[in-house]
């Protein structure tokens, strides 16, 4: 071997990374694209993530990555206190077997009105039958029945109320 080709390969030698570089070359190389963004945060919205959650071992991944701590115990608490909560719509208006019962109440209020359905007989068996907390006050029910309508899309339709036209003021072309 000649000395030109012993200065050749030290040349070649001192172009090449070692120590970390290297390593680091040798990843770049094997993993391809995806390393680039090694170095940056990456944010995690855990809102968007639980409502990707379809199945229960999806939940089940979802809390042990999010939310460890969380016991068994914990969860069922939560999820009691969320339909305590809403009621009217978990446990009344998803249920199938309520549909029945939540009709003739609006039929009830349809041929009367919701002032006197408050104070009917219809309503304690409405309560009797979906487990529905009575109001105290009136216009609480007012407004449980209005929801009641708008799910089933009963509601009725606002009415379109004509502006006051000043006709001393119009332009007439």
């Amino acid at each position: 071997m000649l000395y030109a080709d012993y200065r050749a390969a030290a040349a070649d030698l001192e172009n090449k990374p070692r120590g970390f570089n290297k390593l680091l070359t040798i990843m770049e190389k094997d993993a391809g694209k995806g390393l680039e963004n090694l170095d940056k945060a990456y944010y995690v919205n855990v809102f968007d993530e639980a409502g990707k959650v379809k199945t229960y071992k999806q939940l089940q991944h979802f809390i042990d990555r999010f939310i460890p701590s969380m016991t068994p115990a914990d969860i069922a608490l939560a999820a009691l206190n969320h339909a305590k909560d809403k009621w009217n719509v978990v446990k009344i208006l998803n249920d199938p077997e309520q549909k029945e019962s939540v009709m003739k109440l609006l039929d009830h209020v349809d041929k009367n009105t919701a002032a006197k359905t408050y104070a009917s007989i219809e309503l304690v068996k409405f309560v009797r039958d979906t487990g529905y907390k009575r109001p105290k006050e009136i216009t609480t029910f007012k407004g449980h029945i209005t929801m009641f309508k708008d799910y089933f899309g009963l509601k009725r339709k606002k009415k379109k109320v004509a502006h006051f036209i000043d006709k001393e003021f119009k332009i007439d072309n």
